[in-house]
Protein backbone atom coordinates (compact mmCIF):
# COMPACT_ATOMS: atom_id res chain seq x y z
CA UNK A 1 0.00 0.00 0.00
CA UNK A 2 2.87 2.51 0.75
CA UNK A 3 4.57 1.82 -2.36
CA UNK A 4 1.24 2.49 -4.18
CA UNK A 5 1.30 5.98 -2.55
CA UNK A 6 4.81 6.48 -3.43
CA UNK A 7 4.19 5.95 -6.71
CA UNK A 8 0.89 8.50 -6.83
CA UNK A 9 2.99 10.83 -4.89
CA UNK A 10 5.75 11.02 -7.48
CA UNK A 11 3.61 11.09 -10.50
CA UNK A 12 1.96 13.77 -9.05
CA UNK A 13 4.73 15.33 -8.37
CA UNK A 14 6.00 14.92 -11.84
CA UNK A 15 2.48 15.85 -13.22
CA UNK A 16 2.63 19.63 -11.39
CA UNK A 17 6.09 20.07 -12.62
CA UNK A 18 5.13 19.47 -15.98
CA UNK A 19 2.05 21.63 -16.55
CA UNK A 20 3.97 24.58 -13.98
CA UNK A 21 6.78 24.01 -16.95
CA UNK A 22 4.15 24.53 -19.64
CA UNK A 23 2.69 27.53 -17.87
CA UNK A 24 5.77 29.11 -17.88
CA UNK A 25 6.61 28.51 -21.24
CA UNK A 26 3.15 29.73 -22.48
CA UNK A 27 3.90 32.89 -20.17
CA UNK A 28 7.44 33.41 -21.81
CA UNK A 29 5.96 33.05 -25.15
CA UNK A 30 3.37 35.41 -24.60
CA UNK A 31 5.68 37.63 -23.21
CA UNK A 32 8.04 37.51 -26.11
CA UNK A 33 5.42 37.77 -28.64
CA UNK A 34 4.47 40.81 -26.82
CA UNK A 35 7.97 42.51 -27.07
CA UNK A 36 8.46 41.81 -30.29
CA UNK A 37 5.10 43.28 -31.06
CA UNK A 38 6.59 46.36 -29.42
CA UNK A 39 9.38 46.50 -30.83
CA UNK A 40 7.63 46.69 -34.35
CA UNK A 41 5.57 49.42 -33.28
CA UNK A 42 8.34 51.22 -32.28
CA UNK A 43 10.33 50.86 -34.95
CA UNK A 44 7.66 51.69 -37.82
CA UNK A 45 6.84 54.86 -35.40
CA UNK A 46 10.88 55.77 -34.90
CA UNK A 47 12.10 55.65 -39.23
CA UNK A 48 13.71 58.45 -40.72
CA UNK A 49 12.36 60.63 -43.21
CA UNK A 50 14.57 58.80 -45.88
CA UNK A 51 13.73 55.11 -44.36
CA UNK A 52 10.05 56.43 -44.36
CA UNK A 53 9.73 57.57 -47.67
CA UNK A 54 11.41 54.09 -49.03
CA UNK A 55 9.40 52.03 -47.56
CA UNK A 56 6.35 54.18 -48.76
CA UNK A 57 7.70 54.34 -52.06
CA UNK A 58 7.22 50.23 -52.34
CA UNK A 59 4.33 49.88 -50.28
CA UNK A 60 1.57 48.51 -52.37
CA UNK A 61 -1.06 49.94 -49.95
CA UNK A 62 0.29 53.31 -50.41
CA UNK A 63 0.98 52.91 -54.52
CA UNK A 64 -2.61 51.80 -54.63
CA UNK A 65 -3.99 54.82 -52.38
CA UNK A 66 -2.44 57.28 -54.63
CA UNK A 67 -3.62 55.35 -57.65
CA UNK A 68 -7.29 55.25 -56.25
CA UNK A 69 -7.21 59.23 -56.04
CA UNK A 70 -5.93 60.10 -58.76
CA UNK A 71 -7.69 57.76 -60.98
CA UNK A 72 -11.06 59.62 -59.28
CA UNK A 73 -10.34 62.83 -61.47
CA UNK A 74 -8.26 61.48 -64.03
CA UNK A 75 -11.42 59.02 -65.48
CA UNK A 76 -13.84 61.46 -64.75
CA UNK A 77 -17.00 60.91 -66.94
CA UNK A 78 -17.42 65.07 -66.96
CA UNK A 79 -13.70 66.74 -66.82
CA UNK A 80 -14.39 69.25 -69.04
CA UNK A 81 -17.59 70.80 -67.26
CA UNK A 82 -15.77 69.81 -63.88
CA UNK A 83 -12.99 71.81 -65.00
CA UNK A 84 -14.46 74.56 -66.55
CA UNK A 85 -17.72 75.09 -63.79
CA UNK A 86 -15.75 74.03 -60.77
CA UNK A 87 -16.50 76.80 -58.05
CA UNK A 88 -14.70 76.15 -54.45
CA UNK A 89 -17.61 78.22 -52.32
CA UNK A 90 -20.38 76.41 -54.34
CA UNK A 91 -18.52 72.76 -53.66
CA UNK A 92 -17.99 73.86 -49.64
CA UNK A 93 -22.25 74.54 -49.86
CA UNK A 94 -23.51 72.04 -52.06
CA UNK A 95 -20.56 69.24 -51.14
CA UNK A 96 -21.05 66.03 -52.40
CA UNK A 97 -24.39 66.42 -54.17
CA UNK A 98 -22.84 69.66 -56.43
CA UNK A 99 -19.13 67.48 -56.91
CA UNK A 100 -21.70 64.28 -57.90
CA UNK A 101 -23.48 66.45 -60.27
CA UNK A 102 -20.95 68.44 -61.90
CA UNK A 103 -18.39 65.25 -62.16
CA UNK A 104 -20.94 62.50 -64.05
CA UNK A 105 -20.51 60.09 -61.61
CA UNK A 106 -22.98 58.31 -59.50
CA UNK A 107 -23.58 58.34 -55.52
CA UNK A 108 -22.39 54.95 -55.64
CA UNK A 109 -19.09 55.41 -57.65
CA UNK A 110 -18.27 58.19 -55.29
CA UNK A 111 -19.10 55.72 -52.53
CA UNK A 112 -17.10 52.88 -53.64
CA UNK A 113 -13.82 55.27 -54.15
CA UNK A 114 -14.04 56.82 -50.48
CA UNK A 115 -15.09 53.44 -48.78
CA UNK A 116 -11.11 52.07 -51.01
CA UNK A 117 -9.44 55.13 -49.69
CA UNK A 118 -10.20 54.85 -46.32
CA UNK A 119 -9.73 51.54 -45.85
CA UNK A 120 -6.01 51.67 -47.74
CA UNK A 121 -5.86 54.92 -45.27
CA UNK A 122 -6.51 53.03 -42.52
CA UNK A 123 -3.98 50.56 -42.72
CA UNK A 124 -1.26 52.93 -43.88
CA UNK A 125 -1.88 55.00 -40.48
CA UNK A 126 -1.82 51.47 -39.06
CA UNK A 127 1.96 50.96 -40.46
CA UNK A 128 3.48 54.33 -40.81
CA UNK A 129 2.01 56.32 -37.51
CA UNK A 130 4.16 58.60 -38.24
CA UNK A 131 1.72 59.90 -40.90
CA UNK A 132 -1.07 60.87 -38.46
CA UNK A 133 -1.14 64.73 -38.59
CA UNK A 134 -0.84 66.04 -34.79
CA UNK A 135 -0.68 69.42 -35.37
CA UNK A 136 2.62 70.30 -36.11
CA UNK A 137 3.99 67.70 -38.84
CA UNK A 138 2.32 69.08 -41.90
CA UNK A 139 5.47 69.69 -43.50
CA UNK A 140 6.77 66.60 -42.63
CA UNK A 141 3.66 64.61 -44.04
CA UNK A 142 4.06 66.44 -47.61
CA UNK A 143 7.55 66.44 -47.92
CA UNK A 144 7.39 62.06 -47.78
CA UNK A 145 4.61 62.00 -49.62
CA UNK A 146 6.35 63.86 -52.09
CA UNK A 147 9.22 62.20 -52.30
CA UNK A 148 7.79 58.81 -51.97
CA UNK A 149 5.15 59.35 -54.91
CA UNK A 150 8.05 60.96 -57.00
CA UNK A 151 9.88 57.31 -57.13
CA UNK A 152 6.58 55.66 -57.58
CA UNK A 153 5.86 57.67 -60.50
CA UNK A 154 9.57 57.44 -61.54
CA UNK A 155 9.54 53.59 -61.27
CA UNK A 156 6.00 53.95 -63.14
CA UNK A 157 7.71 55.51 -66.05
CA UNK A 158 10.60 53.35 -66.54
CA UNK A 159 8.12 50.38 -66.40
CA UNK A 160 6.33 52.00 -69.62
CA UNK A 161 3.01 52.72 -67.19
CA UNK A 162 2.81 56.88 -67.63
CA UNK A 163 2.20 58.85 -70.66
CA UNK A 164 5.37 61.16 -70.87
CA UNK A 165 3.50 64.00 -72.18
CA UNK A 166 1.19 63.82 -68.64
CA UNK A 167 3.76 62.75 -66.07
CA UNK A 168 4.05 66.51 -65.26
CA UNK A 169 0.74 66.80 -64.15
CA UNK A 170 0.64 63.60 -62.24
CA UNK A 171 4.14 64.88 -60.98
CA UNK A 172 2.95 68.18 -59.05
CA UNK A 173 -0.60 67.09 -58.32
CA UNK A 174 -0.75 63.63 -56.99
CA UNK A 175 0.82 63.96 -54.01
CA UNK A 176 -0.77 67.04 -53.09
CA UNK A 177 -4.30 65.25 -53.33
CA UNK A 178 -3.07 62.74 -51.38
CA UNK A 179 -1.25 64.87 -48.80
CA UNK A 180 -4.39 66.71 -48.15
CA UNK A 181 -6.35 63.11 -47.67
CA UNK A 182 -3.51 62.10 -45.41
CA UNK A 183 -3.16 65.28 -43.15
CA UNK A 184 -7.30 65.36 -43.13
CA UNK A 185 -8.37 61.89 -42.95
CA UNK A 186 -10.71 60.73 -40.50
CA UNK A 187 -11.13 56.77 -41.16
CA UNK A 188 -14.47 55.65 -40.81
CA UNK A 189 -15.86 55.05 -44.25
CA UNK A 190 -18.28 57.08 -46.70
CA UNK A 191 -21.59 56.66 -45.33
CA UNK A 192 -21.31 60.24 -44.65
CA UNK A 193 -20.24 61.45 -48.00
CA UNK A 194 -16.99 63.66 -48.68
CA UNK A 195 -17.83 65.82 -45.22
CA UNK A 196 -18.93 62.74 -43.19
CA UNK A 197 -14.89 60.83 -44.50
CA UNK A 198 -12.86 63.63 -44.60
CA UNK A 199 -14.28 66.84 -43.56
CA UNK A 200 -12.41 69.84 -44.28
CA UNK A 201 -9.51 67.97 -46.07
CA UNK A 202 -11.62 67.67 -48.68
CA UNK A 203 -11.81 71.20 -49.81
CA UNK A 204 -7.86 70.82 -50.67
CA UNK A 205 -8.69 67.58 -52.11
CA UNK A 206 -10.83 68.28 -54.72
CA UNK A 207 -9.32 71.88 -55.24
CA UNK A 208 -6.01 69.74 -56.02
CA UNK A 209 -8.16 67.71 -58.28
CA UNK A 210 -9.18 70.40 -60.09
CA UNK A 211 -5.79 71.35 -60.71
CA UNK A 212 -4.68 67.70 -61.74
CA UNK A 213 -8.11 68.05 -64.42
CA UNK A 214 -6.83 71.33 -65.76
CA UNK A 215 -3.34 70.27 -66.28
CA UNK A 216 -4.30 67.09 -67.78
CA UNK A 217 -7.00 68.69 -70.23
CA UNK A 218 -4.24 71.34 -70.76
CA UNK A 219 -1.76 68.82 -72.39
CA UNK A 220 -4.08 66.79 -74.51
CA UNK A 221 -4.12 64.30 -71.90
Amino acid sequence: MKKILTVLTIVSLSLFTSCSNNDNNVDDNLVSSKTISNNQAAKSDELTEDELVKQLSTDENFIEYGSIIFSLFENMPNKEGFRTNFNQANFESGKEAYFVELTGYSNDEVSESLDKMNDLLATLYDKYPQLKYNGENKEFIERVIGKADFIVEENLALAGKRNPACQACVTKWKPRMIAATVIGGVVGGASGGFFGAWGGAVIGFVGAGWGAVDCLEAAGC
